[in-house]
């Protein structure tokens, strides 16, 4: 054996010495590509799409995401996404393209690892928000090179009361990078033995689609892309007008209450109160072309949307006053008054005066009674002082008369037609150059179209209930909620005596069974009453003048709640620390027909400044829009600069989010971004992710001292 292998050795010996020299020379080592290592920054949420049944507070969540990859190779997804505390992990599933995914459970300390791993790695701490509730982990491989893939999660929850409500939450941030065209979608169906009551949600706009089944609620318009998770309350129909509350209350002061009322619906069997309705049409020479014929399409619409038992009155109006007939109509004649809204032209001047009292001379005193008055232009023939048209109106004017202007363009007289319209139990309306007047004015009817409770008292006993608002409270509209929002220095039940004239007359109902925290709550609460008394206040400033009290008022609210106004162009105190003025936000809708209008209006109001005292042109048209948005909200709408969050204000000063009750020279431990004291603090403090979740650098007080979180 050993003489075989010495002869092997010597015949490759040989051979070695025949190859040419070049030959003998070492060969390059033949590259060995290393196995393809997935991609794991490159894969991000493209689409985020909610579906969710509820069945008597049992919540089936659907999820669909689609992940897309833009890389070239096959990525792998580290999916982490929070659940709700309470979620029901026996009916949890997780399927890839139609393949089941093992995912994996994590508890609270192992999701909260999860996320400030994130915040360590990606400086990203959103996922803070959820600290101290668990979450689901699952790795998604593979995600195509290019391609993108649908990821599909099915988990149940029985869903939490917060008093007489019901919450649902619902988070769309997840570990992974959004798209910025990411697209979103919610839905669900509430259903319930008993009845759906109020729905209200103080992160979106919702659109509501109630049947004898369901109540169908879907996320509206732009808002979804614009807050990171979806939270909804919703009560049942227990009362013949359903009533719900949230409240919240810090520490031994006085709380904010929110109440929610809704009369039921038509297809719960309400009658209709039967009124009359005159429409009064500005047909002034400057109303020529399409405002004219936007104008004369919105007056039909309303004709053709009477109801059964309504009757109707017309004026159209230039220099002189033209009342369709003398007394009010049945709908037998709303042929012959659309005839005679097609026939009418463009022409003469602007008689305001005479437009009023041909509108009063129709009105009756034993039936409710709607004039919506459409104009483009200022006063021009007969009384052109503001004062005297709105004394005379204030003296002619029945009291069951509810006046809604609209004012066409930026050449109205917006204190005229405020005033007008606030002080008759109305609204303002303002249609900008290039808006559908048609489309404002219908949907304006379509809300008051179905009146449940007129001439509406609200008596609240029990909790030393102050400072409501809306004031003087509005009508109650079929299916259509009413928001009410006050302080109260008694925590306890509340007992609410609810008066209203209904078509078989004026009926008393007294509800009961709300109590109000002592303490903690719906910590939005307090910024929706702020942003609806600084829109009142702001009326009465413009309406009748500016009082020192009412000022200093608007101001103290503005600086506590990053409410922009013409008076605080900075939200804190000269000095060092004080924060720099706010770029204006641009220009929002009229109507808030999405989540930014009302945050854009109050933006407007800091944009225009003081020349809120202006009553005519662009800037007195965008004033009157963005008081209305305050008065109106049911939403939080604090600037980007300032945020208060579970009972804490914080202030943007550079990069850093600094707690109000920050002062220097206090006791201060810094806290590096993930490192293990970051952790701890958390562990410890699970309520602090909602303020962490602010950004990578925040500053917070507790028990006198300060920590401060950053890079």
């Amino acid at each position: 054996m050993r003489r075989r292998l010495l002869l092997c050795i010597a015949v490759l010996a040989l051979l070695a010495g025949a190859l040419p020299v070049q030959a003998q020379r070492l060969l390059p080592p033949v590259p060995i590509e290393p196995p393809a290592q997935p991609e794991r920054n490159l894969v991000t949420v493209s689409a985020h799409d909610v579906k969710i049944t509820v069945d008597e507070q049992v919540a089936v969540f659907e999820v669909t995401l689609e992940l897309s990859n833009r890389g070239r190779r096959d990525a792998e997804a580290d999916l982490v996404m929070p659940l709700p505390a309470q979620a029901a992990v026996t009916d949890l599933g997780l399927w890839i393209d139609g393949r089941r995914l093992e995912a994996r459970l994590l508890d609270a300390d192992e999701a909260l690892q999860a996320y400030t791993d994130i915040v360590r790695q990606r400086l990203d701490p959103a996922l803070l928000e959820y600290a101290g509730e668990g979450a689901l982990r699952a790795r998604v491989f593979p995600v195509p090179a290019d391609g993108s893939v649908q990821v599909a999660l099915r988990y149940a929850q029985v869903l939490p009361r917060e008093g007489d409500l019901i919450r649902l939450d619902y988070a769309f941030q997840t570990s992974l990078v959004a798209d910025e065209d990411l697209q979103r979608s919610f839905a669900a169906a509430l259903r319930s033995s008993e009845g759906i009551g109020v729905v209200y949600s103080p992160t979106h706009d919702l659109d509501i689609d109630r049947d004898t089944e369901q109540t169908l609620v879907t996320v509206r318009g732009a808002s979804i892309a614009t807050v990171p998770g979806v939270l909804l309350y919703y009560g049942l129909q227990e009362e013949d007008v359903a009533a719900s509350v949230l409240s919240y209350r810090e520490g031994d002061g006085d709380g904010h209450f929110m109440l929610l009322l809704m009369p039921p619906g038509p297809a719960a069997g309400a009658r209709v109160v039967s009124r009359d309705v005159t429409i009064v049409l500005d047909t002034s020479g400057s109303m020529r072309g399409e405002k004219l014929d936007q104008a004369k399409a919105a007056a039909i619409y309303v004709l053709r949307n009477l109801n059964r038992g309504d009757r109707f009155g017309l004026v159209s109006f230039g220099s002189s006053v033209r009342p369709f007939a003398s007394e009010l109509l049945g709908l037998e004649r709303v042929d012959d008054a659309i005839q005679h809204i097609q026939e009418l032209r463009a022409e003469g001047g602007t008689n305001i005066e005479g437009a009023f009292n041909a509108a009063i001379d129709l009105t009756v005193a034993n039936r409710a009674q709607v004039i919506l008055f459409l104009t483009d232009g200022l006063p021009t023939v007969g009384q052109v002082s503001v004062d005297r048209l709105l004394d005379d109106l204030d003296r002619d004017m029945r009291p069951n008369v509810r006046l809604f202007a609209f004012g066409v363009g930026y050449d109205v007289n917006t204190l005229l037609l405020d005033r007008a319209a606030l002080g008759h139990h109305g609204t303002g309306t303002y249609v900008r150059p290039g808006e559908n007047i048609e489309q404002r004015v219908s949907a304006l009817y379509d809300k008051i179209s179905q009146p449940a409770l007129t001439d509406v008292t609200l008596d609240i006993t029990g909790v030393g209930a102050y400072d409501l608002y809306p004031t003087p409270l509005p009508d109650l509209f079929a299916g259509e909620q009413l928001v009410l929002v006050g302080r109260y220095s008694e925590p306890g039940e509340m007992v609410i005596k609810l008066s209203g004239t209904r078509a078989e007359g004026r009926v008393v109902q007294t509800i009961t069974g709300l109590t109000l925290a002592s303490s903690g709550g719906a910590d939005h609460v307090p910024a929706v009453w702020a942003a609806r008394k600084v829109g009142y206040l702001l009326a009465q400033i413009r309406l009748h003048g500016a009082q020192e009290e009412l000022v200093d008022e608007v101001v103290a609210l503005a600086k506590r709640y990053g409410i922009l106004t013409p008076y605080t162009s900075f939200l804190a105190d000269e000095g060092e620390d004080a924060i720099p003025p706010v770029a204006p936000m641009l220009r929002g809708p009229a109507s808030r027909e999405d989540g930014v209008g009302a945050v854009q209006g109050a933006s407007q109001l800091a944009e225009y400044g003081l020349g809120a005292s202006a009553v005519t042109g662009e800037k007195a048209v965008e004033h009157s829009i963005a008081e209305q948005s305050l008065r109106d909200s049911d939403r939080p709408i604090g600037l980007d600069v300032v945020k208060t969050i579970a009972g804490k204000t914080f202030a943007l000063q550079g990069d850093t989010w600094v707690d109000a009750a920050y002062v220097e020279g206090m006791a201060e431990e810094q806290v590096a971004l993930g490192c293990a004291r970051y952790t701890e603090l958390l562990q410890m403090h699970p309520e602090w992710g909602r303020w962490l979740a602010l950004g990578l650098d925040v500053v917070i007080v507790h028990q006198g001292s300060a920590y401060r979180f950053g890079r």
